[in-house]
């Protein structure tokens, strides 16, 4: 056999395999968190010096980007059409990286 022997590695498998569940099931609902807290945040009181409507936008995509998930684990299936709620909320999350990268002064990179 040329590639690893799944039987001799067992444990290694093991481990990936939790890791995939892990990333799965935990991964996703805390990226979510993450996101949700700082489009709310950012509402709430602006660090970042974005419009506010742009703030809206994140706050709004991001909750609604809960819909999927929560629809997908109660059987509550009509909510599975808000998977498209995560296009808005992923191009609001790279705005606020640009706009992150753009408030760092200039040489910070060393």
């Amino acid at each position: 056999m040329v590639g690893p022997d799944p039987r001799r590695d067992r444990g290694r498998y093991d481990a990936f395999n939790r890791l995939l569940i892990g990333y799965g099931w935990l991964g996703n609902p805390l990226f979510l968190l993450g996101l949700t807290t700082l489009a709310i945040c950012e509402l709430r009181r602006p660090w970042l010096g974005l419009p506010r409507w742009i703030a809206w936008v994140g706050a709004i995509a991001s909750v609604l980007s809960w819909g999927h998930g929560i629809g997908s684990a109660t059987g509550l299936y009509f909510l599975e059409p808000l998977i498209f709620a995560n296009i808005p909320a992923f191009l609001w999350l790279g705005y606020v990286g640009l706009a992150i990268a753009r408030a760092a002064p200039e040489g910070a990179t060393s």
